[in-house]
């Protein structure tokens, strides 16, 4: 898999792309790749992985829609925690960059969930919802997991080669400063692109904890 903007592989795709043989074989190339449950694509714009997901999020829901009547609110709420809830979270650190559109299309499919445990149509407000179940929306739920993450991250120093990415402004001034010594420098972003990479967004949230 060739990874990069679409016009950079448009470009390459242009000039043909020599083939890779092993052996006797050639090995085809892929514009996407699923690797430790996760959907990366030659863009990585995560369309695809957002896309399976809610697929798994909407086929989970079905099932339990099926027999809601027969249960409690109660049992509801645990049977989203304990069957949906890991679909949406596992490696949302990974995907933290999401679109507004793709993280729309999450919290779409993440309200059904709330309006099947407590049986309510698609007209009313979902927020005083998530709040009885002191629940955060999608967004607020991938930011809790990576301030979480950076804290740990900060506390053990593993896994090390993430460590190594942060500087402290303390690191990089030249004269004495009153700058406390456990405030992160955030990297200079030119690009939105760069805003969204994960040594940008770390940098925020640690330097979030520390203060």
């Amino acid at each position: 898999m060739i990874v990069g903007s679409s016009g950079y592989l448009n470009s390459v795709r242009a000039r043909g792309v020599k083939p890779i043989m092993v052996g006797n074989s050639m090995v085809p190339f892929s514009e996407s790749v699923k690797y430790l449950g996760m959907t990366i694509s030659c863009t990585l714009d995560w369309n695809e992985h957002v896309s399976g997901c809610m697929k798994r999020v909407n086929m989970t829901l079905h099932r339990l829609k099926v027999c809601k009547r027969l249960l409690p609110t109660s049992v509801r709420e645990v049977l989203v925690i304990s069957l949906i809830n890991p679909l949406i979270d596992y490696g949302c650190l990974v995907y933290n960059s999401l679109s507004k559109e793709q993280n729309l299309k999450l919290q779409r499919a993440y309200n059904s969930c709330v309006r099947m445990i407590f049986n309510v149509n698609r007209m009313d407000q979902i927020t005083p919802y998530f709040t009885k179940l002191r629940w955060l929306k999608i967004d607020r739920r991938r930011e809790y997991f990576l301030g979480m993450f950076v804290y740990r991250l900060l506390g053990t120093g593993r896994p090390k080669y993430l460590l190594q990415k942060l500087t402290y402004r303390t690191h990089l001034a030249v004269r004495t400063t009153r700058v406390s010594s456990s405030i992160l420098s955030l990297p200079q972003c030119r690009t939105e692109t760069f805003k969204r990479s994960f040594l940008y967004i770390y940098g925020i949230y640690g330097s979030g904890v520390l203060e």
